[in-house]
């Protein structure tokens, strides 16, 4: 579940980063069944190390991360790479609010269904057109 991200699809390549590893293998396959390439890491360290190899057109970002605060590493991607579309996968209320106000891109409630993660990466696909 942790390929690397090739280059020259015309699929959205994808970087997950989510804690749970049962939940990161899920949206893996839920993405590769939608036609995506995608990779995926379980902390915020992974994510800047694969960050800095080849940046994706979309990243799914954890809001609830030990150690780190999921919405500011979403925030520093932003800043980092304007572009990306970073969908953030909230398991909380709370999350939910703090991510929506931050104003960064789609927010999701986990859960996570293929159709409410299809309409989310819509923007990075509209992009790479």
């Amino acid at each position: 579940m942790n390929a690397e991200i090739a280059p020259g699809d015309s699929a959205l390549r994808v970087l997950v980063m989510e804690e749970d590893r049962d939940a990161r293998c899920c949206l893996v396959m839920m993405l590769e069944a939608m036609g995506h390439r995608a990779a995926a890491v379980g902390s915020a360290e992974t994510l800047s190390r694969r960050m800095a190899r080849r940046t994706p057109d979309a990243a799914l970002c954890d809001a609830e991360l030990s150690g780190d605060d999921g919405i500011e590493v979403a925030r520093r991607l932003k800043r980092l790479y304007p572009a990306l579309t970073v969908v953030i996968l909230a398991g909380s209320w709370f999350n939910f609010v703090r991510a929506t106000h931050a104003a960064l891109g789609p927010v999701l409630f986990k859960p996570v269904g293929s159709p409410e993660l299809q309409r989310a990466l819509s923007s990075a696909a509209a992009t790479e057109k």
